[in-house]
């Protein structure tokens, strides 16, 4: 038997392997690559603007500048660090909604391709049924004494007939009908 951290271990390893897979889809996506392109280019300026922020007394005429000149520079760097950290986050929300668009258009486009296999399953099945029902009935007209091309002309009137009578027989019905076909022997499940 392993020990627990032989299976933290593990369990970290299949965490960074989800994780890395997910970057690689993140990055196939080209609205959350720009959104992460955008959101690098916010944070070089926002510390482009902090460098520029912490160097002001440095600079050659910084002590040439009365005092009132020198707190509207420190007032104006310091909006301008606020509003490159704004940048920051907004590009931080577009990432993250970027993400979530991924996300959804993935699980949108799950639930699409599983309805699309449901339909192709009905459809399979009303054709499997369509087909059973043909040959049940073209063997009882043939034995009535009926003739294949008269069979073939009546047919899809009869399937119509037959489809509109399954639909006003309630679910227990068509399984007691169900049960009376199997139980005469003539039919198979």
């Amino acid at each position: 038997m392993p020990y627990p951290s032989d299976i933290q271990a593990q369990m970290q390893q299949i965490m960074s392997e989800q994780r890395a897979k997910l970057e690689t889809a993140y990055y196939a996506d080209p609205k959350i690559k720009s959104a992460k392109d955008a959101l690098e280019q916010a944070k070089e300026h926002l510390a482009n603007e902090k460098t520029i922020q912490s160097n002001l007394d440095r600079g050659p005429d910084w002590h040439r500048w009365s005092f009132a000149q020198q707190q509207d520079v420190r007032s104006q760097m310091g909006n301008r660090v606020m509003d490159a950290e704004e940048a920051v986050r907004a590009a931080e929300r577009a990432v993250d909604a970027a993400i979530g668009n991924h996300i959804a258009e993935g699980q949108q486009a799950a639930q699409d391709a599983a309805k699309a296999e449901q339909h192709a399953a009905q459809v399979e099945q009303a054709a499997a049924e369509k087909a059973n029902f043909r040959a049940e009935a073209k063997q009882r007209w043939l034995a009535a004494g009926g003739s294949e091309n008269a069979f073939n002309e009546r047919f899809e009137g009869m399937w119509i007939d037959e489809v509109e009578q399954r639909v006003q027989q309630t679910p227990n019905e068509q399984e007691a009908m169900r049960q009376k076909l199997l139980s005469s022997g003539r039919y198979t499940a």
